[in-house]
């Protein structure tokens, strides 16, 4: 059976499938090729505009993104083999030798948040759903400096379409309340009651 480590190393350093926005299985580059595909979207200009309107020649949070990734991936080797050598895809595949448990599964946790930080920058999903109304748990309504929302609510699917409420999460960024699954209708009517 193929460790979380194994498959994470696979799907950021090779073709791998993966779910199309259909449900079908797709082939797709691996995610570090993606991402280094997103650094020069285009060869006509760029990426997103700068603040005097200007294209960017390249997209700055995906460079920004690779390069935390390449930093890190290199210190990890270090710290384990006492090298850095070798191109990025090279060390990310050497973790998949390594055998200490301890090891295996902090690797294991580090590279699925390389793979999801990429996912998401390369696919970004809609936001969870701020909702101005106080937590039915310990009734703050908004929090922080920025004074945001305390609630947010999770509706959305994989392909950004509305998911029946059953499939909805939501959390309280004050107190740490999350309700899920059936706990969302009394959540939903708490909320009315307010």
């Amino acid at each position: 059976m193929t460790s979380i480590l194994a498959q994470h190393v696979h799907q950021l350093t090779r073709t791998h499938l993966a779910t199309g926005p259909d449900g079908a299985p797709v082939e797709r580059p691996s995610l570090l090729e993606q991402l280094r595909g997103a650094v020069k979207p285009d060869a006509g200009g760029g990426a997103a505009g700068s603040s005097d309107g200007a294209r960017l020649p390249v997209d700055v949070g995906a460079v920004s993104l690779l390069q935390d990734i390449e930093r890190s991936a290199r210190a990890e080797h270090q710290e384990l083999f006492e090298t850095q050598h070798g191109t990025l895809e090279q060390v990310i595949q050497r973790f998949a030798t390594v055998t200490h448990p301890e090891w295996v599964d902090y690797l294991a946790r580090v590279t699925g948040e390389w793979a999801t930080s990429i996912d998401r920058y390369l696919r970004p999903r809609k936001p969870r759903r701020r909702l101005h109304q106080p937590c039915p748990a310990c009734g703050v309504k908004y929090h922080g400096e920025e004074r945001t929302p305390t609630l947010t609510l999770n509706c959305w699917g994989e392909d950004e379409e509305t998911l029946p409420p059953a499939e909805w999460d939501a959390a309280c960024g004050a107190c740490g309340a999350e309700w899920r699954g059936e706990e969302i209708t009394w959540f939903v009517g708490a909320l009315r009651c307010a």
